[in-house]
């Protein structure tokens, strides 16, 4: 450090000399200490002793006397607007080892840690000097004090995933860790896991989770080779969300005391049957489905739209008062039965155009009723009975009563057997009107006959 003063330098001997008398390890200077006037002073001046308009820096060493080359040097260069060799910290304060920066901040807020850019400041003038701001309070005295922190707040002029606002990096091939805690409960915290495994993602997991030194639980994994979901275990490969548990519940809807679970579904493995999967809908806590391996119950009113379909199993409505399914349409490859019934509607009012079925036993002399058995083979995932049957073939139906005919999507055909029922009706009509002619006919004929038989007598 250059200095022309007389006094500075009469200081700095006589405080050498002390020391070498002494034998101190320490300097000790105390002083009423003001930003004005300070303890220690370390002033960069000209050859004239003028320090106005100087940009050099402020220099403390650390060194011994056997290594006159290699030191720990404290800088600074309060001058305006200097900036260090990087061009990044302005009036920085350096700590740097034989002249090669270490850790450097400056005035603007910036800070830098061996050369590199950690915390860059904002490019906004209203954000200014926000590089890092902890606040908080300091309690306590001498080596019990400790200190509250109450937030950090970084504003990042230009964040993207190479150049990241805030980056935790594990030196090793180890999962970079974040924990929560309190003083409360010390070892008791929640944490954030992520290993990011290589660049492909392959093995990449990311893990929110509650632990303490010995236990660690993961709540929420997240795989970053298949983007899938565990909640409370791995994630599936073939699964983007994989939960489980004793039961595993989703809640959908509000909440309150009288309803504190309204609209939610689980899905359960019982501990009695690991075999068997039971989907559970539920409302106020009172099941309304139970979907498992070998049954579906519906427990409360239920409404299902667009499509129900049911293969090789069961349709049974429960309880002391039968219940009423409603439908558009519906499709059975099996056997339906109706104890006490089927009914299709039927009043007048729901019907205009109204005419009656003309030449009805005509048409039918063109339709035969058939035995057939059911080709099991070729069409087993029909559900086709072995048993005998009775019937007519659609086609033969179609051609007369193309109304009692209908074609599948598949193009197979299905006859409206119900339906039958008006036609031959009608036909009955037709065969009664028949029959009366007849009768009357065949009263005109004996009476005829008496009066023939009358005339010969």
């Amino acid at each position: 450090m250059k200095t022309k003063k007389t006094s500075n330098l009469f200081l700095l001997c006589f405080l050498s000399l002390t020391t070498m008398l002494s034998g101190q390890i320490e300097i000790e200077y105390n002083s009423s200490a003001t930003p004005e006037d300070p303890h220690l002073l370390l002033l960069e001046v000209d050859d004239a002793g003028n320090a106005s308009g100087m940009d050099g820096w402020a220099r403390m060493w650390f060194k011994n006397a056997d290594d006159a080359i290699n030191r720990w040097g404290f800088l600074a260069r309060p001058h305006t607007g200097a900036v260090d060799n990087q061009d990044v910290i302005e009036s920085p304060l350096v700590m740097a080892y034989t002249g090669d920066q270490k850790f450097g901040f400056g005035k603007d807020g910036n800070l830098v840690i061996n050369k590199s850019f950690v915390l860059p400041n904002s490019a906004s003038a209203s954000n200014a000097g926000q590089a890092l701001i902890i606040t908080g309070n300091t309690v306590g005295t001498n080596s019990t004090a400790t200190t509250n922190w109450g937030y950090i707040d970084y504003t990042e002029k230009n964040s993207g995933l190479g150049d990241a606002t805030l980056q935790l990096h594990e030196n090793s091939n180890d999962a970079a860790n974040l924990t929560f805690s309190n003083n409360q409960f010390a070892n008791s915290r929640f944490y954030i896991s992520a290993d990011p495994s290589n660049t492909a993602g392959t093995n990449a997991s990311m893990r929110l989770g509650w632990g303490n030194n010995t236990v660690q639980n993961d709540i929420i994994t997240l795989d970053g080779s298949t983007n899938h979901v565990g909640i409370g275990v791995e994630p599936y490969q073939s699964f983007r969300l994989h939960v489980e548990g004793p039961q595993a519940a989703a809640h959908f809807g509000p909440q309150s005391a009288a309803f504190p679970a309204v609209g939610y579904v689980t899905v359960n493995r019982p501990e009695s049957n690991a075999s068997q999967s039971i989907f559970r809908v539920r409302d106020d806590g009172t099941t309304i489905a139970d979907f498992d391996d070998d049954e579906i119950t519906f427990q409360l009113p239920t409404t299902i739209r667009d499509e129900v379909k049911i293969f090789n199993s069961d349709l049974s409505l429960l309880g002391a008062t039968p219940g009423d399914i409603s439908a558009a349409n519906g499709v059975f490859s099996g056997t339906v039965t109706a104890s006490c019934g089927v009914l299709s509607c039927s009043d007048i009012r729901y019907k205009k155009n109204i005419i009656e079925i003309p030449s009805v036993l005509e048409k039918l002399n063109k339709i035969s009723g058939v035995y057939y058995d059911w080709d099991t083979e070729n069409f087993s995932d029909m559900g086709f009975s072995d048993d005998r049957q009775v019937g007519i073939i659609a086609q033969e139906l179609e051609a007369i009563f193309p109304e009692l005919v209908k074609t599948k999507d598949d193009g197979y055909k299905v006859v409206a057997y119900d339906k039958l029922a008006p036609i031959v009706l009608q036909a009955v009509k037709e065969q009664q009107d028949i029959i009366e002619q007849l009768q009357v006919e065949n009263e005109l004929m004996k009476s005829q006959i008496a009066e023939i038989l009358a005339k010969l007598k």
